[in-house]
C-alpha cells in the first residue's frame, strides 16, 4: 500500500485532488448502478403483471409524442424537431421503465454525483451537468402527459457539507423545498427533482430505500389514473 508521501506524490502528477473526486464519483456511481440493480429485481417480482425494464440510456425519438395536444393551434412542431435521429442521454444509474396496460412510462431517473474532495480543492461542476440530464426527463413526462417526476439525484462530497454555496445551485431542482425527501407527485403543476445532497457518500442500503420507494410512487400514480 502506499505510504502518505507516496500518495501525494501521484496526487501532484495527476492534478491534485482530481484523482481523489474522481475514484469517488467513479465509487458512487458504482453503488448506484448496483442498488438499481436490486430495486429492478424487487420490482419485477412485486408486479409480476407489469414489464418492469431497465435502460442505460433513452433514445429521445421514441418518446418525443405530443398526441395529447394535436390540434392545439400553435403546437403543431412540438416534439417533432431533431438534428441527429438517434439523439439520447444516459443517465448515471439509468431509466427504469414499466409497461402497463400496454403502455409504457418512466418510473425511475437516477443520476449521483460526486463533487469536492478537500477545503482547498475548487468547487466543480459536476451539479450543473446534471440540470441538462434534469430537462431531458422534464420534457419527456411532459410529453408522456403524466404529472409526475421520477428523478432522484444523489449527490456528496465536501460541497454539499451544511453551509455550502454548492447547495443553493440546487434548489432551482426542487423549487426551494427542502433536500432528502422523495416528490414524485407534481404539487399545482410543479415538478421537483428529489435532491439527495450531504457530506458522506450515500450507502447502497440507502439509494436501494429511496429508488425503491420512488419507483412504487410512480407505479401507484399511473395505476390510480388508468386502472
Amino acid at each position: 500500500m502506499a505510504n502518505s508521501q507516496q500518495l501525494s506524490k501521484i496526487h501532484l502528477r495527476d492534478g491534485g485532488g482530481r484523482s481523489i473526486n474522481n475514484q469517488a464519483a467513479k465509487d458512487l456511481e458504482g453503488n448506484l448502478k448496483d442498488a438499481v440493480q436490486e430495486v429492478l429485481s424487487v420490482l419485477q417480482k412485486r408486479y409480476p403483471n407489469y414489464s418492469i425494464s431497465h435502460h442505460t440510456n433513452i433514445l429521445k425519438r421514441k418518446w418525443h409524442n405530443w398526441d395529447f395536444l394535436k390540434g392545439l393551434k400553435g403546437f403543431e412542431e412540438f416534439g417533432t424537431y431533431r438534428e441527429i435521429e438517434n439523439c439520447s442521454f444516459k443517465p448515471d444509474g439509468g431509466i427504469i421503465t414499466a409497461t402497463i396496460n400496454e403502455k409504457t412510462y418512466i418510473i425511475y431517473v437516477g443520476e449521483a454525483k460526486n463533487q469536492g474532495e478537500g477545503k482547498k480543492q475548487a468547487s466543480g461542476n459536476a451539479v450543473e451537468r446534471s440540470y441538462k440530464n434534469v430537462q431531458e426527463v422534464r420534457v419527456l413526462m411532459k410529453m408522456s402527459g403524466v404529472d409526475y417526476l421520477p428523478y432522484v439525484l444523489f449527490c456528496s462530497g465536501h460541497d454539499f457539507k451544511p453551509g455550502s454555496s454548492i447547495l443553493d445551485r440546487l434548489t432551482a431542482l426542487t423549487w426551494s423545498s427542502p433536500f432528502n425527501r422523495i416528490y414524485c407527485e407534481n404539487v399545482e403543476g410543479f415538478e421537483r427533482v428529489s435532491v439527495f445532497a450531504r457530506l458522506d457518500r450515500w450507502t447502497h442500503e440507502e439509494m436501494v430505500d429511496v429508488s425503491l420507494e420512488m419507483c412504487e410512487r410512480s407505479i401507484f400514480w399511473i395505476t390510480s389514473r388508468t386502472n
